[in-house]
């Protein structure tokens, strides 16, 4: 289930990083910083791989994250 603008907004940061999933592969990392980066984690062939979108609003990462799927679904690498 997607994070909430509300749950987004109250990630505050720890001593170390940490992750929250925002499903569908896509997560969040919170850096000691404050800085909050995006990421998802997908898998081509037996090899599981992550792409960086980096700190951005959770709107766009969703896009982002639809637009790498996309290219998955058509045998593409979302990183290439």
């Amino acid at each position: 289930m997607a994070l909430s603008k509300r749950e987004f907004d109250s990630l505050k940061p720890k001593a170390k990083e940490y992750s929250v999933t925002d499903g569908g592969g896509l997560n969040v990392k919170v850096l000691p910083d404050g800085r909050k980066i995006w990421f998802l984690m997908y898998r081509t062939g037996k090899r599981q791989r992550k792409f960086t979108f980096g700190e951005i609003s959770p709107t766009d990462a969703r896009q982002q994250m639809l637009e790498a799927k996309a290219k998955l679904a058509q045998g593409v690498d979302p990183q290439a």
